[in-house]
């Protein structure tokens, strides 16, 4: 057994470690963990800077994935998967702007909603068969190239918005029309096929007329001074 002495000395000596640790919490210094970030850290707050990341970086597939999606949910149809006329006609303008916008430039104006709508006035197209030659145009009617600008043709993508990726087909819901229109009611890009507006001349100030001379032979009057002095 331990005598009084001491088992005194022992609590003597750890008092002031139960003292410290009794009258309030410890301060804990952990040392952080030093965690490797990874090659690639995508944080996007929104789909549209998604996608202007995944333009920038020429990942056209994922970029196509997203305009679809950005599109489908600017009309309220994500859950139906597709648009049709009226929902083209609803299209927000800063929405279309923005999305046109991030494709043109990151493609130097290769791809892109206004590059495909100029491609579509221009032939002036109406009819199915002139979609069936827009589409074979831009390179819709074989195997679809996300590659690059290099190897597919101007207006390739994106593709038309169909749930969950986009589908190759510009006559689904009168897509490439209707698309068409709604860049110009949007000032994204102008009517090639409109005809310009009529100048109206300014109409030229009214002129007082020059009195007429007087008959040759007309007596002049004979005017004297008191005469005029007594009017």
């Amino acid at each position: 057994m331990l005598s009084a002495a001491l088992l005194s000395t022992t609590l003597l000596s750890v008092a002031p470690a139960f003292y410290s640790v009794a009258s309030g919490p410890a301060s804990l210094e952990v040392s952080p963990v030093q965690v490797d970030a990874p090659a690639e850290v995508a944080i996007a707050v929104t789909e549209m800077e998604q996608l202007s990341g995944a333009l920038a970086e020429g990942k056209w597939e994922k970029a196509n994935r997203l305009t679809s999606s950005i599109l489908l949910k600017s009309a309220n149809q994500y859950g139906r998967g597709y648009l049709i006329t009226d929902d083209i006609r609803k299209l927000s303008c800063k929405t279309l702007r923005s999305v046109d916008h991030l494709w043109v430039r990151s493609s130097n104006g290769e791809f892109g909603l206004s590059t495909q709508a100029n491609i579509w006035l221009k032939m002036n197209g109406k009819t199915f068969d002139d979609v069936t030659k827009f589409e074979d145009r831009i390179g819709w009617l074989g195997p679809v190239d996300f590659i690059s600008t290099v190897t597919a043709p101007d207006g390739h993508l994106p593709l038309r918005p169909v749930k969950p990726a986009g589908i190759p087909d510009a006559w689904g819901g009168g897509w490439i029309k209707s698309m068409s229109q709604r860049l110009i009611v949007c000032n994204i890009i102008e009517d090639p096929n409109a005809k310009p507006a009529e100048v109206v001349k300014p109409a030229s100030p009214l002129k007082t007329p020059a009195p007429k001379p007087a008959p040759a032979g007309t007596p002049t009057p004979d005017v004297r001074l008191r005469d005029i002095l007594n009017r």
